[in-house]
């Protein structure tokens, strides 16, 4: 992925880049995120009584991550710009 400075861009044209950067940034940290969660529901010392929903398999998150890498994927495909 490039990384783009508003002096790459024509004068009128920032937000969007500034907007398709926040959504891949956004993203990626729910991907990071749900990534380290799956850690932990899998991790055999945290307990389910801890956890969100109090059971062990991280079905809500997989989902979620799934979702979210989802959204990039389609997003880099129907992109006009393909950034």
């Amino acid at each position: 992925m490039a990384v783009f400075t508003t002096r790459d861009v024509p004068m009128g044209e920032t937000l969007p880049v500034l907007t398709a950067t926040g959504f891949y940034i956004t993203n990626l940290l729910i991907a990071i995120i749900m990534s380290v969660a799956v850690y932990v529901h899998l991790h055999p010392c945290v307990p389910a009584e801890v956890l969100t929903f109090g059971y062990k398999p991280p079905v809500t998150t997989v989902m979620t991550l799934l979702l979210a890498v989802l959204s990039m994927y389609l997003q880099r495909i129907i992109s006009p710009e393909n950034i």
